[in-house]
């Protein structure tokens, strides 16, 4: 098959791009042939069909003409249909793969595939399709109201970075999708997590079918413990609040154990991390170690006594876990959203109650007064787990049959 998949980076930024990557790499290893329409930028890598990406649109931009150039855009691209009809008519791809495109992309392209009769599969990254700012997130509190098409809630609370114009073009753009009627256009959605898959689809916002897909690791995952562990205890993402940081901080300065805190990644949160370490006289325990990746982000997972991710927001398939677990290190991670199905309390790690610092600090001493014995068991089945639940062949099998059921309604139903 011919695959083509939308996704507005064109390269790695977070996870949703990790997945689109991992997908077309599996998909090209078994012999598909894959394209892509993206957003330009100087940073993508090349591509035969970069002529018809869409411009780059940065939405934190502080220049007022581009802002009102780029709301014009927000929530229908006559740009993006109009360019990706040409890669259409181009290519001719057997299915469409939608992957991350609300905002820059848009839904716009839909209309596009739908005309020429072409399967459409959509990943639900996060919860965009039931609550305008994609998180359930309203200052700091996890906040249900949008569900069921309210999105009048974003306007008058400001959810969208606490801006009455982001969160106008969030809710405006919703609206319009829901009156449109583009979610049904679509034939299919896969949800790397049941929870995303059940809570996004009791909002209704579709009546095509939701299913529930874990996000997939490379293809030549290395799965197993291959280094040393060391007595540190490792965040690696965006440094964000919604990641429950603070919580982490706070559970770290309460532990027995003392143990030692990396924490790898970037973020606008660093610089309030930084002065609650300085004000609780933890300089000698938490290291801030920047941006990772590749080898060298590898290399400190897999020396990690563990990974944490106390996030107080529906996290839906964080990759964090899955290449913690391939790695052989077990995670503490909060009750909330999709993480609890990645983590079996005591067996590959340990769950912990969202939000609470006293409840993570004796987690994380719990793991370093494991047994050897009993950490070497834990660190198994961790690997076994991760071979389960994200094993790329396994998926891929899924998705293809998949693609071949929606090609033959498409056959019988031109």
């Amino acid at each position: 098959m011919k695959i083509l998949i939308v996704n507005k980076f064109f390269r790695i930024v977070g996870g949703s791009d990790t997945y689109c990557f991992n997908l077309a790499d599996a998909l090209k290893q078994a012999g598909h042939e894959v394209v892509f329409f993206s957003m330009r930028d100087s940073r993508n890598w090349p591509d035969k069909n970069e002529d018809l990406f869409v411009e780059n649109i940065d939405y934190n931009t502080t220049d007022p003409v581009k802002k009102l150039k780029y709301a014009a855009k927000y929530p229908y691209s006559l740009e993006a249909k109009r360019k990706i009809a040409k890669l259409l008519d181009r290519e001719k791809p057997d299915v469409v793969h939608l992957n991350h495109i609300h905002h820059q992309i848009t839904l716009s392209v839909v209309s596009e595939i739908k005309k020429r009769n072409i399967p459409m599969v959509f990943v639900m990254h996060d919860v965009i399709c039931a609550c305008p700012n994609y998180m359930m997130l309203s200052h700091g509190q996890v906040c249900e109201k949008c569900l069921g098409g309210h999105f009048s809630h974003c306007i008058r609370e400001r959810c969208v970075k606490d801006s009455l114009f982001k969160s106008v073009l969030a809710a405006a753009e919703q609206w319009n999708y829901y009156r449109m009627g583009v979610y049904n256009d679509i034939d299919a959605y896969i949800a790397p997590s049941a929870f995303v898959r059940d809570k996004v689809g009791s909002s209704g916002f579709t009546s095509r079918p939701i299913y529930h897909f874990k996000n997939l690791l490379p293809m030549d995952t290395v799965y197993g413990k291959t280094a040393e562990r060391e007595d540190y205890i490792l965040y690696f993402g965006r440094l964000s609040r919604e990641k429950g940081l603070p919580t982490l901080l706070r559970a770290v300065s309460l532990m027995e154990q003392k143990k030692r805190l990396y924490v790898a990644g970037t973020g606008d949160l660093r610089p309030m991390l930084e002065q609650f370490v300085a004000e609780n006289h933890l300089e000698d325990r938490v290291r801030f170690l920047g941006f990772l990746s590749g080898e060298e982000l590898e290399s400190t997972i897999r020396r990690a006594r563990c990974v944490v991710l106390a996030s107080e927001w529906y996290e839906n398939g964080p990759y964090a876990i899955a290449e913690a677990s391939a790695c052989g290190t077990p995670c503490i991670v909060s009750n909330l959203g999709g993480l609890p199905e990645a983590v079996e309390d005591g067996v590959n790690g340990y769950v912990c109650q969202t939000g609470n610092a006293g409840d993570l600090a004796q987690k994380m001493d719990r793991i370093f007064t494991l047994s050897p014995e009993e950490y070497e068991a834990m660190c198994q089945a961790a690997v076994e787990k991760a071979k389960r639940d994200y094993n790329a062949q396994a998926y891929l099998d899924k998705l293809l049959a998949l693609y071949t059921e929606l090609l033959e309604q498409k056959r019988r139903n031109p």
